[in-house]
């Protein structure tokens, strides 16, 4: 149970939020460490499994791009290849129940791509993207405010954040980070902590 919101600015600039919950069966938690990070030139929210997440974070080495490849061509053949092979190595697809289900925010270059299960790359035409069971209210509240001026990204995965909060099982405290463009250079915005009584 999660909500992931990634944002692309027209200056390339990414950012990411995300909510707190961690659900067992019946029972949740608030969780002390955030589902999305930033590792090298790329900033990641995962979804559904912790312990993919976990892996994605401790386990996973960015790999290097080759010079004059396409940053797609990058993210399908060369990122999921490592990506694979990392499963293997920390026998996730064979010892986790989730294994199968997790999904992925995942930015680059000014790109932002949707990374399913089966590994498959979407890179929606909207400068957004969500995952997570309130990944749609998150999404429909980031399209109601597409030609609402003088919103800035973070208060946009604010609203979005909460409107997932209102209509699924989303918590609070909200996370956000900033990857710059400019020179692939990575910056932590003041995480935002929103509570509700």
């Amino acid at each position: 149970m999660t909500c992931i919101v990634g944002y692309l600015t027209d200056e390339n600039d990414i950012y990411m939020g995300s909510d707190s919950i961690g659900v067992a069966d019946t029972d949740w938690m608030v969780l002390k460490d955030p589902k999305i990070f930033i590792k090298d030139s790329m900033i990641f929210g995962f979804a559904s499994s912790l312990r993919f997440g976990q892996i994605l974070k401790y386990s996973f080495s960015v790999p290097e791009r080759p010079n004059g490849m396409d940053t797609n061509e990058y993210i399908c053949n060369i990122v999921m290849l490592e990506l694979s092979k990392t499963f293997d190595k920390t026998d996730f697809k064979k010892d986790d129940k989730e294994s199968e289900d997790w999904s992925l925010l995942l930015g680059y270059n000014g790109k932002l791509f949707t990374v399913q299960s089966n590994l498959q790359i979407i890179e929606d035409l909207k400068n957004y993207a969500t995952i997570g069971c309130g990944g749609d209210y998150a999404k429909g509240a980031l399209y109601a405010m597409e030609k609402t001026n003088h919103i800035t990204p973070e208060e946009r995965i604010i609203v979005a954040l909460e409107a997932a909060t209102e209509f699924s099982m989303v918590k609070p405290p909200f996370h956000i980070l900033k990857l710059e463009a400019k020179d692939n250079t990575k910056k932590e915005t003041n995480q935002q902590e929103i509570f509700f009584n």
